[in-house]
C-alpha cells in the first residue's frame, strides 16, 4: 500500500466521477462505505490508498497498552468509533455498580467490553488499563479508588453468570498487558479469600473455574513478600484430609515473579516450614505423583524455573539425577515397573510438565543433557513399532514429554543469535549448537521408526518441528521414508506420518536456497536419488511392457499366419518342424 500525496491521504477516497474529496478522518465509519446501493457502486470507480506505515507510527506515537494494528490497514480510522464504544461502555459498567445492579445489564456491558477488546486489542492508556483493572478487582486505596463499592471479582454472593464475565474480561486485561509491579499492585486478599470460599463450598452461587483462573493470572501484580503471607494460609491445609485443597493453592495462588537467590536462603532462626520451597521438595521426593499433585508440585516447578531462574536453578541443580531417575521409573518399563506409580490420567499432564521443565533446565548444567540422552536411548526399544502394543503406557508418556520438550526447545535462544548484552536474572541462559544438534540426532533414532507405527501419530508431528532446528539433518530422513510408502500398499501409517511431517516442512524447502548456504550449514544426503530411482524403475516398467507387447503382436501374427494356410502346406509344416507323424 503506498500513499501518492503525504499523510494527508491516509483516510480519505476520492471519486472519479464528482471529482470530490471527502475527508474521513474521524467521522467514517464502517458502514459509511457500505451504504451506497450496489447500482451505484458498480458505475463508481473508487480507489482508496492507505499509507501503513504512517498509520502504525501514529498508533504508537499515542503510546496504547497493545493495541491491535489491523483495523488501521483498512480504508476508515477506527479512532472516533473506539473512543465512544469504550467511554459509553466504562460509563455504564461505572453506572451499574454504583447503583449496585447486579442483573443481566451488567453482564451485557462486560460482554460488550470483551468485544472491544477482541477487535482493538488493550487500546487503552495506560491510565485507563489500570483504573479499569482496578474497577473489576477492587482496591483499598482511596485516591485511587473510583468507586464506594467492592469490586466484581471479590464481591461475595455474587451472580455466577457476572463473575464469569468479569473474570473473563480480567484475564484478558492483565495477561495481554505490558504492565508492570511498579505500575500496578493488587492486594491479594480479597480474591484469595473468594477462591477459598468456592474450594471449600462457601459459595454456592459461583463457580471455582472462573476465580481459579483470575487469581492464576494475577499473582504477578501481588506485592512483593507477599508469598510468605500465602504460605502461612495455606500450610494450615497440610493433613490427610485437606492434601487436595493445599495442591490446589499451590498451583494457583503461589507466585513465581521477581525471585532471587537470596529470597529461598533459610536465614538463622528460620524453620524449614516458613519456606514453601524445601516443604513443596519435601512432597515431591516422598510422595507418589497422582492427579493433583501433578498439577501443583510438579506443574508448580516449571512456573517457577520459567519465571525466576536465577532462583529455581540454583534450588534444582543438585537434585537433576533425582528428577530423571523418577521420571524413567515413572515410564513402567519392564526393569522399573512398579517402581514409582503413576495414574493414566494424570499421565498426560504429568509429563508435558515434565518437558516443559527440562526443557528450561537445558542449557544450565552439562549433567541435563547427559541424562537427556540417556533417558532417550532407554525408552528407544521400548517405544518401537514391534512392540506390537506391549509398552502402549510408555510410548503415550514418551509422546507427550518429546513434544512439549521439543517445542521448548525450539522456543529457547540460541548462543548463535544471542545479542551481546548480559542476561537478565529473570531470563534462561541460551542453548548451544552442540546441544540441539545431538538431541536431534537421539530423537531421530526412535522417531524414524515410529513412522511405521505407534506413538500414537506423534511422530510426523514431532519430525516437522526438528526440521525448524536442523534442517539439514530432518529433512533427508523424512524424504528416505516418504518415497518408499508412496509405492508401499501395505504401510499406510508410514505414508500418513511422512505426509504429516512433509506438510510442516514445506516452508523450509520452499525458502531453501543453495546458493545462500540453506538453513543448516550441515547438509546430509538422502539414501537414494529417489527421482532417479522412479525415473529408472518407471523406463524398466515402460520396457517391459514393450516387450510383452511384442510378444503379444508375435503371437497375434503367427496365428493368423496358420489360420490363412492349407491342410496340405500345415502337415508339410509340421513333418519339416519334426513334429508331424513318422512312417
Amino acid at each position: 500500500m503506498s500513499d501518492s500525496e503525504g499523510d494527508d491521504d491516509l483516510n480519505c477516497y476520492s471519486d472519479d466521477e464528482t471529482g470530490q474529496v471527502r475527508s474521513s478522518r474521524s467521522s467514517t465509519s464502517m458502514t459509511d462505505l457500505t451504504k451506497e446501493t450496489a447500482q451505484t457502486c458498480l458505475k463508481t470507480s473508487r480507489v482508496i490508498t492507505v499509507n501503513a506505515g504512517a498509520r502504525i507510527a501514529a498508533l504508537k506515537e499515542k503510546k496504547f497498552t497493545k493495541p491491535r494494528p489491523w483495523p488501521y490497514l483498512l480504508p476508515f480510522t477506527p479512532d472516533a468509533e473506539a473512543d465512544q464504544w469504550i467511554n459509553e461502555n466504562m460509563l455504564n459498567i461505572s453506572a451499574c455498580i454504583l447503583i449496585d445492579d447486579m442483573s443481566a445489564a451488567l453482564k451485557d456491558q462486560l460482554d460488550v467490553l470483551m468485544r472491544y477488546i477482541g477487535k482493538y486489542g488493550l487500546r487503552f492508556t495506560k491510565e485507563q488499563h489500570i483504573k479499569l483493572i482496578k474497577t473489576i478487582y477492587g482496591t483499598k486505596e482511596e485516591k485511587l479508588r473510583i468507586l464506594p463499592v467492592p469490586g466484581l471479582i471479590v464481591r461475595p454472593k455474587l451472580n455466577a453468570s457476572i463473575v464469569h464475565a468479569a473474570a473473563g474480561v480480567f484475564v484478558l486485561l492483565v495477561r495481554g498487558s505490558k504492565l508492570t509491579r511498579a505500575d500496578l499492585v493488587l492486594d491479594w486478599r480479597p480474591i484469595f479469600e473468594q477462591f477459598e470460599r468456592c474450594v471449600l463450598n462457601k459459595e454456592k452461587f459461583i463457580g471455582a473455574m472462573e476465580i481459579q483462573t483470575a487469581v492464576a493470572s494475577c499473582t504477578y501484580f501481588f506485592e512483593k513478600g507477599a508469598e510468605k503471607d500465602i504460605w502461612k494460609r495455606i500450610r494450615h491445609y497440610i493433613s490427610p484430609a485437606t492434601m487436595h485443597i493445599m495442591a490446589t493453592f499451590v498451583s494457583r495462588c503461589l507466585p513465581t515473579h521477581g525471585y532471587t537467590k537470596e529470597d529461598f536462603d533459610m536465614k538463622k532462626g528460620d524453620l524449614v516450614d516458613d519456606h514453601f520451597l524445601p516443604v513443596l521438595w519435601h512432597f515431591y521426593c516422598k510422595e507418589e505423583i497422582n492427579d493433583y499433585w501433578t498439577d501443583s508440585v510438579v506443574g508448580f516447578f516449571v512456573r517457577l524455573t520459567k519465571d525466576s531462574p536465577s532462583a529455581a536453578l540454583p534450588f534444582c541443580r543438585p537434585h537433576i539425577e533425582l528428577i530423571f531417575t523418577r521420571l524413567i521409573r515413572s515410564l513402567g518399563l519392564t526393569a522399573r515397573e512398579g517402581k514409582v506409580y503413576i495414574s493414566l490420567d494424570s499421565a498426560s499432564r504429568a509429563y508435558q510438565y515434565y518437558g516443559k521443565w527440562i526443557g528450561y533446565m537445558l542449557g544450565t548444567d552439562p549433567s541435563v543433557e547427559t541424562h537427556l540422552l540417556r533417558l532417550l536411548s532407554v525408552v528407544e526399544s521400548h517405544v518401537h513399532p514391534s512392540r506390537n502394543g506391549t509398552t502402549e503406557m510408555a510410548t503415550l508418556l514418551v509422546s507427550n514429554l518429546l513434544l512439549q520438550l521439543t517445542v521448548v526447545i525450539m522456543k529457547s535462544p540460541t548462543k548463535t543469535f544471542q545479542p551481546t548484552v548480559p542476561l537478565s536474572l529473570f531470563q534462561l541462559p541460551p542453548l548451544s549448537d552442540s546441544t540441539i544438534t545431538a538431541y536431534v540426532k537421539a530423537l531421530l533414532s526412535i522417531l524414524v521408526p515410529a513412522l511405521h507405527g505407534g506413538m500414537n501419530g506423534v511422530a510426523g508431528s514431532l519430525l516437522g518441528e526438528l526440521a525448524f532446528l536442523r534442517p539439514g539433518l530432518v529433512i533427508p530422513k523424512i524424504l528416505d521414508q516418504l518415497y518408499p510408502s508412496l509405492s508401499a500398499l501395505c504401510e499406510p501409517e508410514r505414508l500418513t506420518n511422512s505426509l504429516a511431517a512433509l506438510k510442516r516442512t514445506l516452508i523450509l524447502i520452499a525458502a531453501d536456497r543453495v546458493e545462500r548456504g540453506g538453513y543448516s550449514e550441515v547438509r546430509q544426503p538422502t539414501k537414494k536419488d529417489w527421482l532417479l530411482e522412479r525415473d529408472q524403475s518407471s523406463d524398466l516398467l515402460r520396457m517391459a511392457g514393450l516387450r510383452k507387447n511384442n510378444r503379444r503382436k508375435r503371437k497375434l501374427q503367427s496365428e493368423f499366419q496358420d489360420a490363412q494356410r492349407s491342410p496340405v502346406e500345415k502337415k508339410k509344416m509340421a513333418r519339416t518342424s519334426g513334429e508331424g507323424l513318422r512312417t
